[in-house]
C-alpha cells in the first residue's frame, strides 16, 4: 500500500471539501451582493466598504485553506516517511513502552521493570479481567528483567491472552508503594500499514510506532 499516495489523498480531499463549501458561499454573497445593487436607490447609493471588507475576508478564508491543505501534505509526507523507515526495524529487537502483552503459543513474555528505591519488588501478572495469575517478589536488583513462562501460581499454563505486568516497590517501613514503570522486550516481525497508520507487529501484539523506545539487533 502506498502511504504518502494515501495520505496526500485525504489530505486533498479535506481540502476540496473547504474551498467547495467556500466557493458556494461566496457564491451566495455574489448574488445577494449583486440584487442589493441593483435594487439600491441612486440618490442614496450603498455604502461599499462593508461588502469590500467581506470580499477581503474571503480572500484570506481562501488563503488559509491554501495554507492548511499545504500543511496536510507536508504532515502526510513527514508521517510517511517515518512509516516506511519502519519496515527497516523488521527482524530487529524492541523496547516497547508498554505493561500488556500477547501470551503466544512459545509461553514466554520479557519485561523490563524501572529501578526501585527499595530492596524488594512485588511483580503480579493480570489477566483482561484484572485477576492476578502470577504474583511473586523479587530483590530489587533482579527484578529489573521479568521473563515470565506463561505459568500460574500454581504452575499450570494460563493460555494465549493478553496479560499485563504491575510492578511495585515492597517499603521497607511504612510508606505506602510505589508503582514502577513497565516495558515490553520483543521482535519485530513486520510492519502494518491498514487503516492509515503503520503500527509494527510483534509476538507480542501490533503497537503505534510512538510506543517504541528503542531498536536494537
Amino acid at each position: 500500500m502506498d502511504i504518502t499516495a494515501a495520505s496526500t489523498t485525504a489530505a486533498s480531499a479535506a481540502g476540496a471539501n473547504s474551498r467547495t463549501q467556500l466557493a458556494s458561499n461566496y457564491e451566495t454573497f455574489l448574488t445577494l451582493l449583486t440584487a442589493q445593487l441593483r435594487n439600491q436607490d441612486p440618490l442614496s447609493p450603498m455604502n461599499s466598504t462593508e461588502f469590500t471588507q467581506q470580499l477581503v475576508q474571503f480572500s484570506s478564508v481562501e488563503q488559509q485553506i491554501s495554507t492548511n491543505d499545504q500543511l496536510r501534505q507536508l504532515i502526510s509526507m513527514q508521517t510517511a516517511a517515518a512509516s516506511n523507515s519502519a519496515l527497516a526495524w523488521i527482524g530487529r529487537g524492541a523496547v516497547v513502552n508498554t505493561d500488556t502483552a500477547r501470551l503466544g503459543p512459545s509461553g514466554n513474555v520479557e519485561w523490563s521493570v524501572e529501578a526501585a528505591d527499595s530492596r524488594r519488588v512485588r511483580l503480579e501478572v493480570l489477566d483482561a479481567s484484572g485477576r492476578v495469575v502470577r504474583s511473586l517478589e523479587r530483590p530489587a536488583a533482579e527484578a529489573r528483567t521479568f521473563s515470565w513462562d506463561g505459568l500460574g501460581d500454581l504452575g499450570a499454563p494460563v493460555g494465549s491472552a493478553a496479560y499485563t505486568l504491575r510492578a511495585s516497590t515492597i517499603p521497607d517501613d511504612a510508606s505506602e508503594p510505589r508503582v514502577l514503570a513497565v516495558s515490553l522486550s520483543t521482535r519485530i516481525d513486520g510492519v502494518d500499514f491498514g487503516g492509515g497508520t503503520a503500527r509494527v507487529t510483534t509476538p507480542a501484539g501490533t503497537f503505534e510506532l510512538g510506543r517504541i523506545a528503542r531498536i536494537f539487533e
